[in-house]
């Protein structure tokens, strides 16, 4: 089991599931960072480690993105196959 991070614009497939167009991490590769395309959940504890992991590329790498991301970046991501 894993879990992921998304971004860009929000869709829903059949009206079951809202999602989101594409990996965070293909963003954040767009900028020379890495951040993995998924993350090993776990079961029981291993999820808490793994939402701290996800939670600190989060804080490590936003900073470094949001001020340099353009609507051109969001575009181009949103039209990359999901995990390019």
């Amino acid at each position: 089991n894993t879990a992921e991070i998304s971004c860009g614009r929000e869709w829903s497939a059949e009206q079951q599931c809202l999602l989101m167009a594409n990996h965070y991490s293909v963003l954040a590769k767009r900028f020379g960072i890495d951040v993995p395309l998924f993350y090993k959940l776990g079961y029981g504890e291993e999820k808490n480690v793994t939402i701290k992991v996800m939670l600190a590329d989060l804080m490590r790498s936003l900073p470094a993105i949001l001020p340099r991301v353009t609507v051109d970046d969001l575009l181009s991501v949103a039209r990359d196959r999901p995990g390019a």
